[in-house]
């Protein structure tokens, strides 16, 4: 309502339309168990090749979009080291797709029989490792954890501390290749050797956010605003140069207002509702688990949230269908009995 900028805000707005479109048409077509195991499926397949492209960037130092004619600065830090950005041209984004690639790993990790699939699932998870280190990204990083003790924590199994050594080995030989293997990595990102500015900017930008919050609380500042009135808000801690908060929370409570936050909020609190539903309604395992996954994944991403702008990342869309449709799918079985899928339409 308040927005200046006309076309950024219809910019903002066909984004938004279509991830709540990408929302409904995965919602409205998986319909079953079986369905929701291959959309899985290919999420994982789907963020494990793209744990390639933070390898080769890695090796070769260059965004791999540039091999497509995209052109994208390097993300170097103050000690020229590399962060990896991988196909969605920015380290905080490419963490996304490893935090919810990993949740699902972890899935079908443990529903694995076979040594081959056990041992190659892991070799995947170990990636999953490698590029959340490489992008130098500690919130990713600490995302990525959540996200696995969320599961650990979940999953029922027999030999949990077992399995808790696993994942645990698995994410230090994530760390000792990246660090050993690539003398770019941005280790300095870890040890503090980069300094604390990137915490200095969040506080600032937070306290611009409030300050735009208090001016417009109910309905915010418009859609598309916050780079718009930067200078009249500016901190001194932040850039000079318009960026946004780095909290997907603070960035819609400021532009969309009280409104535009509790609905945001909103989507969390009703996808963990779902996931802890169906995780307790259903007495299939593989669906407790697959629950358990999106749960972990859920977790991670929402911590994430707090640290980067992801307000139209479509993956926590994806994740927001992925718990509806399995809600969905427990409140039938719970219904009509666990062999509902066979029962003819």
């Amino acid at each position: 309502m308040n927005a200046t900028n006309k076309a950024l805000w219809l910019f903002q707005q066909l984004r938004r339309t279509n991830i709540v479109l990408l929302y409904l048409l995965l919602i409205l077509t998986i319909e079953d168990k079986q369905l929701l195991k291959k959309a899985l499926w290919a999420t994982l397949i789907g963020t494990a090749l793209v744990t390639l492209t933070g390898i080769y960037e890695m090796v070769y130092h260059t965004p791999v979009l540039s091999l497509v004619g995209i052109k994208i600065d390097p993300h170097i830090t103050e000690l020229g080291e590399y962060r990896l950005v991988g196909p969605a041209g920015d380290p905080d984004f490419h963490n996304v797709l490893m935090i919810f690639g990993t949740a699902i790993t972890m899935l079908v990790l443990f529903r694995s029989k076979s040594l081959y699939g056990k041992t190659l699932l892991s070799i995947v998870f170990v990636l999953f490792a490698i590029n959340v280190f490489g992008s130098g990204s500690r919130a990713g990083l600490l995302g990525f954890l959540i996200s696995i003790l969320v599961f650990g924590a979940m999953v029922k199994a027999r030999w949990k501390w077992a399995i808790a050594l696993g994942a645990g080995s698995m994410v230090v030989i994530g760390a000792l290749l990246t660090f050993l293997t690539f003398s770019s990595a941005p280790l300095g990102r870890y040890t503090g050797e980069t300094g604390t500015k990137t915490f200095y900017f969040r506080l600032g930008w937070m306290n611009m956010s409030f300050s735009m919050i208090k001016e417009h609380p109910i309905i915010g500042v418009g859609t598309g605003n916050f780079l718009d009135i930067y200078n009249r808000h500016i901190d001194p801690r932040v850039p000079k140069h318009p960026q946004l908060p780095s909290n997907s929370f603070l960035h819609i409570w400021a532009e969309n207002g009280a409104i535009g936050f509790l609905i945001y909020l909103g989507l969390f609190l009703a996808a963990g509702r779902n996931l802890i539903v169906s995780y307790r309604l259903t007495e299939d395992p593989e669906l407790q688990m697959i629950a358990a996954a999106l749960l972990g994944a859920l977790a991670g991403l929402c911590f994430f949230s707090v640290t980067a702008n992801t307000l139209e990342n479509e993956n926590y869309w994806i994740l927001f269908a992925y718990s509806t449709i399995l809600y969905i799918i427990c409140k039938k079985e719970n219904e009509l009995g666990p062999a509902f899928d066979t029962i003819p339409d």
